[in-house]
């Protein structure tokens, strides 16, 4: 219901949503905020999280060596590293 509503006065939506980047008592920064609210209301970023199954921190990781941030790659990565040496 809610969408066919905002369907049948989306001119007025659409007028109401840009009306702040034509507000002349707004100031540049406040206009760009809203174009940037507006920006990520109609394409919103996608978002993406790893959880990898080991507990790391930035001085273990820094410790590792090329073996090790391999061995890791290898068990996290869905399908075999191209840092992986060719099996003969």
């Amino acid at each position: 219901m809610l969408r066919a509503g905002v369907f049948a006065e989306r001119e007025r939506v659409v007028a109401s949503a840009l009306s702040p980047l034509h507000d002349s008592d707004l100031g540049s920064a406040a206009k760009q905020r809203a174009a940037l609210a507006l920006l990520d209301a109609v394409e919103p970023q996608p978002k993406a999280a790893l959880e990898l199954p080991v507990d790391l921190n930035p001085e273990g990781v820094a410790q590792m060596g090329l073996s090790d941030l391999r061995a890791l790659a290898e068990r996290v990565a869905p399908h075999p590293s191209p840092l992986s040496p060719a099996s003969s």
